[in-house]
Parts: structure tokens; C-alpha cells; sequence
């Protein structure tokens, strides 16, 4: 009986060190990784579209894809604003411009300039925007 509860103690204590042992290797994955704020989302997100107009000037599809994670992410963290919804606009442009009507990233902007409209308590003014986007998306 002593010989099973030796064995019993054991178990627990190599159970107890196993333990101890992730919940330090996860808190270091947690460390090497850190959290960014909401602010500083946004930041990266200017910055990326700071670097695309500067690698690819003019109507670009990095340019137009940089414009439509800025405006998702601004969405995301501020909320809508007329200055986003104008963003959104010139994104929307750009888009245009260098993927054409069928493409990907017009048809994101599309539903960026929707999304922000809705937002905005302006639905009416959103619709168009979400029917072209759907009926592009569906071809």
C-alpha cells in the first residue's frame, strides 16, 4: 500500500511540474508577442499606406489595397467620420483606377464605402455603393 502511494505522489508531482512548465512556456509566448493598441493599429496602418504611395506612386494596387486596410481599420478602431467616409471616397477611386471594375480590391472598396455609410446612419446613401459591390462579386 505504502509502494501506490509513493507511486500516486510521484505521478502528481511529475503532473504538477509538466504544468508549471507550459504555463511558463506559454506566458513566453505571450511576452515575445506583444499586444498592440487599437492607436497603434492605426498608425501601422497609415504607415503601410505611407510606404505603398512612396514604392508604387500613382493609382497602384498596393496604393488602393494600403487605402482599404486603412479604412477597415480606422472603421474598426475611431468609428465612422466624414473624413473616413472621404477616405474611403479617394480609396474607392484609386481602386477603380488600378484594378478596374471587376477587380478584388474595387469591389472591397466598394463594400468599404458602404460599410462607412451604414455606419454613419446613412444606409440610403451606402445602397448603391453595396449593390455594385455585390453584383461584382457574383460574376
Amino acid at each position: 500500500m505504502k509502494g501506490v502511494t509513493v507511486r500516486v505522489a510521484i505521478c502528481k508531482s511529475i503532473s504538477s511540474l509538466l504544468f508549471a512548465l507550459l504555463c511558463l512556456y506559454c506566458t513566453a509566448q505571450q511576452a515575445a508577442s506583444p499586444v498592440k493598441s487599437p492607436k497603434d493599429e492605426v498608425a501601422e496602418a497609415r504607415e503601410k499606406l505611407h510606404a505603398a504611395e512612396l514604392a508604387h506612386p500613382g493609382n497602384t494596387v498596393e496604393v488602393a489595397q494600403a487605402f482599404n486596410d486603412l479604412v477597415a481599420t480606422k472603421l474598426g478602431v475611431e468609428g465612422p467620420t466624414p473624413e473616413l467616409l472621404e477616405q474611403a471616397k479617394r480609396g474607392l477611386t484609386i481602386a477603380e483606377a488600378a484594378a478596374g471594375e471587376r477587380g478584388k480590391i474595387f469591389v472591397n472598396a466598394l463594400a468599404n464605402a458602404a460599410y462607412v455609410y451604414v455606419t454613419l446612419g446613412r444606409p440610403a446613401e451606402g445602397r448603391p455603393f453595396a449593390d455594385r459591390a455585390f453584383a461584382r462579386s457574383i460574376q
